[in-house]
């Protein structure tokens, strides 16, 4: 299988549906949603998913809460006047920390962090960082060579990927490989 890969492409498309060309089953263009997805597939892996409303909901739920039993938080004010938007920036910073490898128990220098790590510990939907976390054991640790036929063509170095995406785990026989020009 050959997936067109791109981070900043967004939607899950299959490519040759033209009249030019015959259907191609085994080629796909993907965003990282699209790519973690067909691995998870691909892998057996069924990890629940949730909507992003309803994640957003779960967080200020649980922000919510927190920030009731500590009020000293600078954040506490911002939530009274504005609850969805402050919930809203804060999963955002939450899913891009996580993405960087933050977690609950990383030091706290700020109120902001504060409250996030309050909140990680009774907050519990994954974002797209547990998702690749996810994959990336799971190919580590696959014994049989089920995306060893994965190459995946991007139109730039890996190297300019974000770190966690240039992770492979060792069980995984498939390739990367810079394809600029099959894309112009």
């Amino acid at each position: 299988m050959k997936i067109y890969y791109s981070p900043y492409y967004k939607g899950h498309v299959f490519r040759g549906l033209s009249e030019e060309k015959s259907i191609l089953i085994d080629e796909m263009t993907a965003d990282t949603s699209a790519l973690i997805g067909q691995l998870q597939l691909m892998l057996g892996l069924h990890p629940e998913r949730v909507s992003d409303t309803e994640r957003l909901t779960q967080y200020y739920r649980t922000l919510k809460a927190w920030l009731e039993a500590h009020k000293e938080n600078e954040l506490y004010v911002p939530f009274q006047t504005a609850g969805l938007d402050v919930a809203r920036c804060c999963l955002e910073w939450r899913d891009e920390l996580r993405l960087g490898g933050w977690s609950e128990a990383t030091t706290a220098n700020n109120d902001r962090l504060k409250a996030l790590q309050g909140v990680e510990t009774e907050f519990k939907s994954n974002g797209m960082a547990e998702h690749i976390e996810e994959v990336l054991e799971a190919l580590s640790e696959s014994a049989d060579d089920s995306c060893a036929d994965i190459t995946l063509a991007m139109p730039c170095d890996v190297d300019l990927l974000h770190p966690i995406m240039q992770r492979r785990g060792g069980g995984y026989g498939g390739t990367w490989r810079e394809d600029r020009e099959e894309r112009e």
